[in-house]
């Protein structure tokens, strides 16, 4: 196993068949993934998706969430993008 795939969530979300899609394998297309989405617009970097803050700041998850799975976090009308819609999202990148 590569660094890429250290930090991927594909294989632990959709399975090892899934990483015959990936950028960081020669000859692969580009499907991987760097933290689970559980936004529903399919955001990959959203600051307020619960899987992108499990994945990358597991202290605040906590603190947020306590011992919430991040499916169950996407859920909470409080604490996540679950109220977003088409016409108010709150998805923010300033992470990037």
């Amino acid at each position: 196993m590569n660094y890429w795939c250290k930090s991927c969530w594909t294989p632990k979300l959709y399975g090892k068949d899934k990483c015959r899609s990936c950028s960081h394998q020669p000859g692969l297309t580009d499907q991987h993934m760097w933290n689970p989405i559980t936004c529903k617009f399919g955001y990959k970097d959203c600051i307020h998706d619960p899987g992108y803050i499990y994945a990358t700041d597991p202290d605040w998850y906590k603190e947020l969430y306590g011992d919430k799975s991040y499916e169950e976090a996407a859920k909470d009308p409080e604490n996540s993008c679950a109220f977003c819609t088409d016409e108010h999202c709150l998805y923010d990148d300033e992470d990037k």
